[in-house]
């Protein structure tokens, strides 16, 4: 499992951002975990990042998996379907790619070969 530090654009106002954002990356899950103040469990299309080691990134259809609170306030956890490194895309269905790099770090397992 790879674990970076980093900050987000809110998915709440587009203005703010988030920092200590912490995303986890392993062969069968991409995750993000961030402090929030909203209380809704709502589902995000897209969050855009730059993360340490990572660099520019978009994470899309992100699915809310999780929250905890306690004395650091409110903490949530999405699952990531995609996640595009190198860029932001802000509007995932409106972009046409010409090629596709496809890095599937579980093929090795997953084929013996």
């Amino acid at each position: 499992m790879e674990n970076y530090i980093g900050k987000i654009v809110s998915p709440y106002n587009k203005v703010d951002f988030i920092d200590s954002v912490r995303l986890s990356i392993s062969q069968d899950i991409i995750e993000i975990e961030f402090p929030s103040t909203e209380r809704n469990f709502n589902n995000i299309k897209t969050i855009i990042g730059i993360f340490n080691g990572i660099g520019k990134i978009t994470l899309v259809n992100c699915q809310n998996t999780a929250r905890s609170s306690g004395a650091g306030g409110i903490i949530k956890k999405y699952n990531v379907e995609y996640l595009f490194k190198g860029g932001h895309i802000h509007k995932p269905e409106s972009i046409y790619f010409d090629n596709v790099n496809i890095k599937m770090s579980g093929l090795l397992d997953w084929t013996k070969i």
